[in-house]
C-alpha cells in the first residue's frame, strides 16, 4: 500500500491542486487504524475492504463508495468518502501514474458527483 504522501499526491491530482481538508483526511483515514493500540492486520484489512486476504475489486470499491457516499448529504462527508475511496483504490492500483484519471472515470461510473470537490 502507498505511503501517506502518495495518497496526498493523488488527492492533489484528483482535485486539480486544491483538495479539501475533508478529502485529505479521507485519503489517509483507512491507515489511521495504525494509531489504535493493539490494532491488528485484520483491522487494517477491514478498513481497506480486504476479504479473506484478497484486495477488493473495483466493483466492490464502487459498492462501498455508493453505500457510504449517500449516507449523509454534507459536502464534508462526501469529500471524506471520495478521499477514502481514492485511498483504497490507490492501494489496489499501487501506483500513481494513471490513478487520478481512472478514479475520476470510476466516480462517474459509480454515480458519484465529483464536481463539488474539484470546484470547492
Amino acid at each position: 500500500m502507498p505511503w501517506p504522501m502518495v495518497h496526498f499526491a493523488i488527492a492533489d491530482r484528483v482535485c486539480c491542486g486544491e483538495p479539501s481538508p475533508s478529502f485529505l483526511i479521507g485519503s489517509i483515514a483507512p491507515d489511521a487504524i495504525h494509531a489504535r493500540a493493539g490494532s491488528t492486520r485484520e483491522d487494517k484489512e477491514r478498513t481497506h475492504f480486504v476479504q479473506n486476504g484478497t484486495l477488493p475489486t473495483v466493483d466492490e470499491i464502487g459498492r462501498q463508495a455508493a453505500h457510504f457516499f449517500h449516507q449523509d448529504e454534507a459536502p464534508e462527508w462526501k469529500a471524506f468518502v471520495r478521499g477514502y475511496m481514492s485511498h483504497v483504490y490507490a492501494g489496489v492500483r499501487a501506483f500513481i501514474s494513471e490513478t487520478s484519471k481512472e478514479l475520476m472515470a470510476l466516480y462517474s461510473e459509480w454515480g458519484i458527483d465529483f464536481s463539488a470537490e474539484v470546484h470547492a
